[in-house]
């Protein structure tokens, strides 16, 4: 058709499901944290995804908080105080146009 281009996107290894079928919650490794989230790998996947900090149930975070406080002082958000390179975290991975974000 004219006016129309035609654009190729190789098939990834394993894509992420399509939006009419979302996944169940699977353990994910906790690849690094950052100020705004969390990166983290799927189980089964290859594909690396953000987390989003607005993402993290907040009783979540008030639950670790009470399990392991943060000192005062600390120049790190709550995200990095509270989750490490090597946790093992539940995500539901969802089919984003973007391979990197996986919202929980």
């Amino acid at each position: 058709m004219a006016g129309r281009v035609a654009h190729h996107v190789p098939p990834s290894p394993r894509p992420f499901p399509h939006p009419a079928h979302p996944t169940n919650p699977r353990h994910s490794l906790l690849q690094s944290t950052t100020s705004f989230g969390m990166f983290v790998r799927p189980a089964g996947y290859e594909n690396v995804g953000l987390v989003h900090f607005s993402r993290i149930p907040r009783d979540l975070t008030y639950a670790l908080k009470k399990q392991a406080p943060i000192p005062e002082g600390t120049n790190k958000t709550d995200v990095e105080n509270l989750f490490q390179e090597g946790d093992v975290v539940k995500v539901r991975p969802i089919y984003t146009p973007s391979p990197y974000l996986i919202p929980i």
